[in-house]
């Protein structure tokens, strides 16, 4: 698999999205903003993003 610039930087994107939305989900459960299980990704962004 040959990656360009442009599709390894949208690779990037996407992870730092994962990141931001599992950090906020993490804020908000503690925060008791939001209910249930919380099973963060941290750590395995780049897994979801290449598969």
């Amino acid at each position: 698999m040959n990656l360009d610039a442009p599709d390894l930087v949208e690779m990037l994107r996407k992870m730092i999205l994962i990141r931001a939305f599992d950090e906020l989900a993490v804020k908000l459960r503690t925060a008791g903003k939001i209910y249930g299980a919380v099973h963060p990704y941290v750590g395995q962004e780049a897994v979801a993003v290449g598969v």
